[in-house]
């Protein structure tokens, strides 16, 4: 069968926008995406196999980016499926965890669990440094927790820290994304990774949860404007004493983030870094 043309975008832009619009790319007929960190920015070769899904998303990025440098290319035709698959690796994603696809097995004797996520749309393989800092968060905080404690992950992409919080003693988690692509991902890496816990991987937003539900530990893993708007619902659904786990933050931002969350009723126990990003635990000084 002959190798269809692929066509390439290329220009730079801030991670925390690029995480907010490749979902939508996808949705426009991106095929394919290449990343490389440069001086805060991200240089990004968007592929496509129509100049029709090129020409959405450069008018996309027109719009909500405005002067952002585009150029444009044709590529030789390869086998890109082929190519990624060879360059996939497994992610060693907290002490002990292993992430990566149901046909790319991590080596024998390298991991304790071994959680199998098809990398498609959603966000949460576990290569990303934001995904890695809630990941061991969870772990870490699991740990300290009475076996059978709940769990509530906001964001949830793949699912990946739901199944984590599972590993090590939760006796419900549920995962929430708004995000309907992550859907079909959702259930498909639930069935690849069955559990007995009760709980589920929903589409929707986070007060479409029963309003009378309490959960020993919150998670989002989200760029700050998403994230701080929701500390005030967080800290409803939080039992007394309980625990948030917010990643996704960089820096930079990380004090204005920790000095909002103590106006709203919480207060920092732990942080931990990655390059530019932070996450932070926290408890709920007095949850409702």
């Amino acid at each position: 069968m002959a190798l269809q043309s692929t066509l390439c975008l290329s220009c730079s832009l801030p991670e925390e926008l690029l995480e907010t619009f490749i979902a939508s790319w996808y949705l426009m007929g991106l095929a394919g995406c290449e990343e490389s960190m440069t001086n805060g920015t991200i240089a990004v070769k968007l592929y496509f196999t129509s100049n029709d899904s090129l020409t959405a998303v450069k008018n996309d990025i027109a719009m909500r980016a405005p002067g952002t440098v585009c150029s444009s290319a044709e590529i030789p035709q390869q086998d890109w499926n082929a190519q990624w698959k060879a360059s996939m690796k497994p992610a060693l994603i907290a002490p002990g965890i292993v992430v990566s696809p149901c046909w790319l097995p991590p080596k024998p004797g390298t991991a304790q669990h071994w959680i199998k996520i098809e990398p498609k749309m959603a966000f949460g393989t576990g290569h990303h440094a934001t995904t890695k800092l809630a990941a061991a968060a969870v772990q870490r905080t699991a740990q300290k927790q009475k076996p059978g404690f709940s769990l509530f992950d906001i964001g949830s992409g793949t699912g990946v820290l739901c199944f984590i919080a599972e590993l090590n003693g939760a006796g419900c988690t549920v995962g929430i994304d708004i995000d309907p692509v992550c859907g079909e991902n959702m259930a498909e890496n639930r069935r690849n990774n069955p559990s007995n816990v009760f709980g589920g991987l929903l589409i929707g937003t986070p007060d479409c949860i029963k309003k009378t539900a309490r959960f020993d530990c919150v998670v989002m893993n989200m760029i700050r404007t998403e994230s701080e708007p929701l500390t005030p619902l967080v800290h409803t659904m939080l039992k007394p004493g309980g625990l948030l786990i917010w990643s996704g933050i960089l820096i930079e931002e990380k004090q204005s983030v920790i000095d909002v969350a103590a106006t709203r009723g919480y207060s920092l126990l732990e942080e931990t870094y990655e390059d530019e990003w932070w996450c932070g635990v926290l408890i709920a000084d007095s949850a409702s």
